[in-house]
């Protein structure tokens, strides 16, 4: 008679080496429902959604002089949904300073043609065009809304709403998380982890993702 196979799963908190005292290196978060099937360990790496649906949207303004290209747009902690506006204020001959305000009308940041801008829960580069920019040339970064907005899911590096970026552990295991939005513990700072019992995303540069996560205060083992 053949023995069934037996397969023990991961244990919860079994990629802890070490953490703070307390629960400061824990925290209780809403993890969002996984399609049927799916069962997590503890040590899966999770992401957490951004305010909007995807990577926010340039619009130029349709009389714009200049023609210079918007790069990829980075949505961060920070962000807010709705319209940034972004206006030329200092054109140059192959530069130029343009001035950035946030949806509800307040002052972000000056940022200089071709120089990676960063502020506001954006991060743009804005190229300089075979046109210069004038003077009132600008146009709007729009951060459209998300019902998960704040939720964290399994890190995915293809995820263009915020969850491509490492941001907690889950700690429980195993866990089905099919039926709904839940409450979850999961490690967010102030630990050593052992990388051998982490659940990477698929794909993944493993260095990328430990940098990642080390920028949270978990140091990978």
């Amino acid at each position: 008679m053949t023995s069934p196979v037996l397969t023990e799963r991961r244990q919860s908190g079994g990629y802890l080496v070490s953490e703070a005292s307390g629960e400061r290196s824990r925290e209780q978060v809403t993890l969002k429902q996984q399609p049927n099937g799916t069962i997590l360990d503890g040590g899966t790496i999770l992401g957490r959604i951004g305010v909007s649906t995807g990577a926010p949207v340039w619009t130029a303004n349709p009389g714009n002089t200049g023609n210079g290209a918007m790069g990829a747009i980075v949505e961060s902690a920070g962000a807010i949904v709705g319209d940034y506006r972004l206006t030329f204020v200092d054109p140059a001959t192959n530069a130029g300073t343009f001035e950035v305000f946030d949806p509800n009308g307040a002052y972000v940041g000056t940022g200089k043609v071709g120089v990676a801008f960063a502020g506001g829960g954006l991060g743009f580069t804005l190229a300089d065009g075979a046109v210069d920019f004038v003077g009132g040339d600008g146009g709007k970064v729009t951060v459209a809304p998300n019902a998960d907005a704040g939720k964290y899911t399994v890190c995915k590096i293809d995820a263009a709403d915020g969850s491509q970026k490492a941001a907690a552990i889950l700690f429980n295991s195993p866990f089905d998380v099919t039926s709904g939005d839940t409450k979850q513990t999961v490690t967010k700072r102030h630990s050593e982890v052992n990388g051998s019992e982490l659940t990477y995303p698929p794909n993944a540069d493993i260095g990328a993702v430990n940098a990642q996560l080390e920028a949270l205060g978990i140091i990978v083992r």
